[in-house]
């Protein structure tokens, strides 16, 4: 009787514990959250390079740069306020960029009037191995049509027709 009364409370114990890390790990993914929600609506709001530096001053202290999310908004806001060279940093330090985040890049640098760094960034994502969807065609080939670089444009689109 008295092992089985230990094995109960030894269960009881186990459950407790369970509950505390469950509770635990919420109240992070919650407090995790909430910083992701405030930090997406700051960049949103970035207009000069000095409010974008104190927004990535708080990514980087609160562990958010390899949110995929929040690193391609840091990298939207930079390319917003014609900061690409700061863009490239952040980018740099991404581990494994998907694809959106190249596409902000290649957007970015046409936006920002550096059509031939589109293309460079292109030709890296593709060196990567990360496949490239109509977004980046659409972006590349504009970027293309700006250095007058028809040969360029011209291989670039039958990139789209190969996928």
């Amino acid at each position: 009787m008295y092992k089985v009364k230990e094995f109960f409370f030894l269960i009881g114990l186990l459950w407790m514990s369970l509950a505390n890390f469950l509770s635990a790990s919420q109240r992070c993914i919650q407090d995790s959250m909430i910083i992701h929600h405030r930090v997406v609506s700051h960049l949103q709001r970035c207009s000069r390079l000095s409010e974008l530096k104190a927004v990535h001053a708080t990514v980087v202290k609160g562990d958010l740069c390899n949110d995929g999310r929040v690193a391609t908004q840091l990298l939207g806001a930079c390319s917003s306020v014609g900061m690409m060279d700061y863009a490239v940093l952040i980018f740099a330090h991404i581990r494994k960029p998907e694809v959106y985040a190249w596409n902000v890049m290649i957007r970015g640098f046409d936006r920002c009037a550096l059509p031939g760094d589109a293309v460079r960034f292109y030709g890296d994502m593709l060196k990567s191995g990360v496949r490239p969807t109509s977004f980046t065609f659409s972006s590349v080939i504009k970027a293309c049509s700006r250095s007058s670089s028809l040969r360029l444009g011209e291989e670039i689109h039958g990139h789209v027709f190969k996928g």
